[in-house]
């Protein structure tokens, strides 16, 4: 199975709490030539705590599709030693408020009961490997 992102819009933004340069990233996930999700990253440079977020929306992206057609999972990215730790949060700790189109995001406690859990990591784990607008953020 293979996965292949394709880069979209990037957006910039201040950080209403610290007054930073913030950044949001699009991105769309194909597997094996097939539209399979897609994604929003965001970070704030130089914040305290420095981490970033994930939203990862898998399900029915063909045209006629709806918001009910998919869902989504946000996660909190840190570096820690080096390497990306990953860490599924609820809809509380997405920071972003059109995201409709992405589905139900689920709770943490949901996030982690699905069957297809490792699938949102993996998506994730390639973002982070592909998308260097993300990781090009943190120290």
């Amino acid at each position: 199975m293979s996965l292949e992102i394709e880069l979209a819009e990037a957006s910039e933004h201040r950080c209403g709490c610290c007054g930073k340069r913030s950044h949001t990233l699009r991105g769309f996930v194909t597997k094996d030539g097939d539209a399979h999700a897609v994604y929003m990253a965001g970070y704030t440079e130089k914040h305290t705590p420095e981490e970033g977020t994930l939203l990862v929306s898998i399900g029915d992206w063909t045209d006629g599709s709806t918001p009910a057609d998919r869902a989504a999972v946000v996660m909190k990215a840190q570096k820690i030693d080096g390497r990306f730790q990953l860490m599924v949060v609820g809809p509380e700790g997405c920071p972003w408020d059109d995201v409709a189109v992405f589905g139900a995001i689920a709770t943490r406690a949901e996030a982690l009961a699905r069957a297809d859990i490792q699938e949102y990591f993996h998506v994730a784990d390639h973002v982070l490997e592909i998308d260097t607008r993300f990781t090009r953020g943190f120290a």
